[in-house]
């Protein structure tokens, strides 16, 4: 179990990851990303915005494993003032990231429910229980599985 108690989350962000935490939606995360790209082929519109939401995804994976590694290795650096002025902007990076995913997945969404109506799968292209598509912490979690879905099953 993931030690969350000293984490600065919601109640609601702590209740999804410890509810979450062991399953693994890459498969169907991948089905739905299959599924709006078949939806949106030839669309110009909907293949912009399905393209910037997975370059918004990789970036966001991208900040959170960059900092991981900047964070671990700079604590034995830093000290004071100089590692707080670190981690604040690394957090700034991170939240810029994440709002700017989170931005690209409601906008794809609200096209493909608008303009594939009855082909769009409930939810669009998010793949996790749609009660929590405002909560930061799923919403990380699943361009996570999306990216990594993407990775694994790419042409070898």
């Amino acid at each position: 179990m993931k030690n969350i108690e000293n984490i600065s989350l919601t109640s609601r962000e702590k209740e999804y990851i410890l509810k979450n935490e062991n399953k693994n939606n890459v498969e169907e995360t991948l089905k739905r990303y299959e599924t709006i790209s078949s939806l949106v082929e030839g669309d110009d519109i909907g293949e912009n915005l399905l393209s910037n939401l997975v370059e918004k995804s990789s970036e966001y994976v991208k900040v959170v494993c960059r900092n991981d590694v900047i964070s671990k290795t700079q604590a034995k650096r830093l000290e004071g003032e100089e590692f707080r002025e670190l981690m604040t902007e690394l957090d700034r990076r991170r939240t810029s990231a994440h709002d700017a995913l989170i931005s690209a997945l409601h906008a794809l969404n609200r096209y493909c429910l608008k303009e594939y109506e009855g082909d769009c799968p409930k939810g669009g292209i998010y793949s996790l229980d749609s009660s929590t598509i405002r909560n930061r912490v799923a919403v990380g979690d699943w361009a996570g599985q999306l990216i990594y879905g993407i990775f694994m099953n790419r042409k070898k």
